[in-house]
């Protein structure tokens, strides 16, 4: 499930792609997106794109399609990123960063809240307030859900 700020976040970046504002991202204004910063994309891999996430096959990709369309290609990067963590980090780093991230875990279900940052820190003596823990969570929850999970852990400390 999106939140909010996430659900603007993707509104916009549609609107920004749907250049005469119809409701559609058609190929051609696709391919200007793709391509308008240096993207190296061919015709062969926009009409791909719009065939892989065109469901009702009107040749054009609609609000709902391009969600579904950016949630697959997040999940598809997630699962790289799963890969390339558990390729590049050695087991022994591995296990400090399991126990790390368990330390903020409070409720021990797998993903760190605003309100695990402020437990843990209270937890340690510290106090931390609402927003920033809401600005900790920001930064480190690379999918918008509103919690970080452990590969998102990992790959914030890992591009330090």
């Amino acid at each position: 499930m999106l939140n909010k700020l996430k659900v603007e976040e993707m509104k916009k970046e549609f609107r920004s792609c749907d250049i005469d504002q119809n409701g559609f991202i058609t190929a051609s204004e696709l391919r200007y997106v793709l391509t308008k910063d240096g993207g190296d994309y061919t015709d062969e891999d926009v009409c791909k794109a719009i065939e892989t996430y065109d469901v009702d096959g009107d040749g054009r990709i609609s609000y709902d399609e391009y969600v579904k369309m950016c949630d697959s290609i997040e999940k598809q990067a997630a699962g790289v990123d799963k890969l390339v963590t558990s390729v590049t980090l050695p087991e022994e780093k591995m296990q400090e960063m399991k126990a790390t991230f368990m330390l903020f875990d409070v409720g021990n279900n797998g993903f760190i809240t605003a309100a695990d940052f402020q437990l843990s820190a209270k937890n340690y003596g510290e106090k931390l307030t609402e927003e920033e823990a809401y600005n900790l969570l920001r930064n480190l929850d690379a999918d918008g859900d509103g919690r970080v999970s452990f590969d998102e852990f990992v790959k914030r400390f890992m591009a330090m």
